[in-house]
């Protein structure tokens, strides 16, 4: 990338700067009709995305490189976006059937299937030959080049379009990326085009920029105030993090093919479960849904992996839990902040506790959604302050990942985007559908012991509930264990998407 004059510098929080290196990488999938044009919706996309990047332009800047002493990484933006800014940002591509041959009324009959996204496909192009970026953009950046903070490129399949944003997990978490897709969205959406071509020519960027309906407070000045809030504590120390590379031995070899499910739950039997585990507690004690599926996750994954944990020696199993803190905090942080604040929490059982018995019981479930109600209430002022003091204190900053054996070891992650994106309206002209019909993640065969809860519409077809969609990822021969286990997360749900 080629040095510019015109250019800011953004501030990024201590915790930005200790967030996992890589891409959080989003598919949100649309049915597009066949006989309207892609050239406005295309031009919808671009002139969107051109006028949220005038109100936050750090999204058009570089993350990079990392200094040789510190480990810090700067963040830079300019301060005019060109013409070739705007080549660069978004792009598309129409897939042809010999490309891509399944059509999207195929792939929503099969529920959009993790292994129909493959990152190779549907990475954005600009991203998969860039200095320092892994192939495709899956897996840990190694920040000795600059590389973007975002990237966006429409795929237009048969029947469907394929809206592909990537962007820093180093300048936001999944609720700092809801808001850009909102603020993109409402663009989209202001641009008021007709479903079809006309004679009219459509509005641009500029004058979006005249209509905004929001002012969209200043991302940097945000975390500056965060980075001067955050206490000096002597020797401060993290959950699941730790100062030097974190290294342990794993059950099985680095090249183990993976694979990814999803595993679609129903609402109101979910719901069910919950409440007869609830009921066996005192009154008024909490247990949420997520909760019980966190532990379903977990159970599982621990027996699917069993034989091989016990040969290993490893009794204790930890499932790191992905909260976002941004309301743990006295005051709260400003409702508007993108930056990083999702943190991982520890969640510790012994090993034993979840896999003895041929079968799941009630009473596993409730033990291990218990350990994670705990775990997530435990999550006060002092908790996030610590957090925050522990990394701020954290240089050179040597690791970003959490301190969790989750790949072929004894442990898991588990996160949430539950409540990000499903219900926004994008009114894309040439879609049929104004919100994604599916949110996804592009897939690998790499990705081991990490489970994403998927974005869930606030209702269903028929008033019924929208079922939580959980993707989870896993050694391929451990995947088979879990789908086999009986009364584990595949016995709670209704089928499974592959």
């Amino acid at each position: 990338m080629i040095a510019r004059n015109d250019e800011e510098t953004f501030q990024l929080t201590y915790l930005d700067q200790n967030a996992a290196r890589c891409y959080i990488q989003t598919l949100q999938v649309f049915p597009f009709d066949a006989e309207a044009s892609m050239d406005v919706a295309v031009n919808a996309l671009r002139e969107a995305l051109w006028a949220t990047l005038q109100e936050m332009p750090f999204f058009a800047g570089t993350v990079g490189r990392a200094d040789q002493k510190t480990g810090i990484l700067p963040l830079r933006y300019p301060t005019q976006l060109s013409e070739e800014d705007k080549t660069r940002l978004f792009k598309h591509k129409v897939l042809t059937p010999d490309e891509f041959p399944a059509t999207y009324a195929h792939l929503k009959e099969r529920g959009m299937p993790p292994s129909a996204l493959a990152a190779h496909m549907f990475c954005p192009e600009v991203l998969r030959d860039m200095p320092g970026v892994p192939p495709n953009a899956e897996g840990t950046i190694n920040c000795l080049h600059p590389f973007p903070v975002l990237a966006v490129q429409a795929f237009f399949i048969q029947g469907g379009l394929v809206l592909s944003i990537y962007v820093s997990h180093n300048v936001v978490d999944c609720s700092g990326l809801a808001q850009l897709w909102k603020c993109y969205a409402d663009s989209v959406s202001r641009l008021g085009l007709p479903p079809q071509p006309s004679k009219r020519s459509p509005p641009s960027a500029e004058s979006l920029l005249a209509t905004q309906i929001h002012e969209v407070p200043n991302q940097s000045d945000l975390r500056g105030m965060l980075n001067a809030r955050i206490p000096d504590i002597e020797n401060p120390v993290a959950d699941l993090f730790v100062r030097e590379p974190f290294e342990y031995s794993k059950t099985l070899d680095d090249d183990t093919p993976c694979s990814a499910k999803i595993f679609i739950i129903c609402y109101d039997r979910i719901r069910a479960l919950r409440d007869q585990l609830r009921n066996t507690l005192a009154p008024g004690a909490h247990l949420s849904i997520c909760n019980v599926i966190g532990a379903l996750v977990w159970i599982s994954v621990c027996r699917a992996r069993a034989a091989r944990l016990e040969r290993g020696g490893h009794t204790t199993t930890r499932l790191g839990v992905a909260v976002d803190c941004r309301k743990n905090l006295d005051p709260p942080l400003d409702e508007n902040f993108m930056g990083a604040m999702a943190i991982f929490a520890k969640a510790e059982l012994p090993l034993s506790s979840l896999i003895s018995g041929r079968s799941v019981s009630h009473e596993t479930i409730l033990a291990a959604a218990l350990e994670v109600r705990k775990t997530v209430d435990g999550i006060d002022k002092a908790w996030v302050e610590r957090h925050l003091a522990f990394f701020k204190s954290k240089i050179p900053i040597l690791d970003a990942e959490p301190a969790l054996k989750f790949r072929f070891g004894p442990d898991a992650y588990l996160t949430s985007w539950l409540h990000f994106g499903a219900d926004i309206k994008w009114n894309i002209p040439g879609t049929t559908s104004p919100s994604p019909d599916f949110i996804r993640r592009t897939t690998d065969n790499k990705s081991d012991g990490g489970t994403i809860i998927l974005p869930r519409r606030k209702g269903g077809p028929d008033g019924k509930e929208a079922p939580f969609e959980v993707l989870v990822r896993l050694a391929d021969e451990d995947m088979q264990r879990l789908e086999a286990d009986k009364g584990g997360l595949r016995s709670w749900s209704e089928y499974v998407i592959q």
